[in-house]
């Protein structure tokens, strides 16, 4: 019976792990899909962290204009309270 338990306790233990490590943050992966069908961005490598709803961008563009239109389009996703852009102009 001891082992039973044992195992039980171990696999809802794993189980429980599992779910705090399921991927991406859905925010962070909606704010990089949106950037990816903008017309303007969509050919740059931009990653987006959420923090409960504060979005940091990150990655390189090749203008000011597509640092500022990567912020814009990341403002309209649903669950972006706030975005904090870091994408560098090179």
């Amino acid at each position: 019976m001891k082992k039973i338990t044992l195992a039980l306790m171990t696999s809802v233990a794993l189980l429980a792990g599992c779910q705090t490590m399921s991927g991406p943050d859905p925010v962070a992966k909606n704010v990089e899909a949106a950037l990816k069908k903008d017309e303007y961005v969509k050919k740059f490598d931009i990653k987006a962290a959420n923090d409960n709803g504060k979005v940091t961008l990150t990655g390189k563009v090749d203008n000011e204009f597509q640092q500022y239109q990567s912020g814009a389009v990341a403002k309209k996703v649903e669950g972006v309270k706030s975005i904090d852009n870091k994408i560098k102009v090179e």
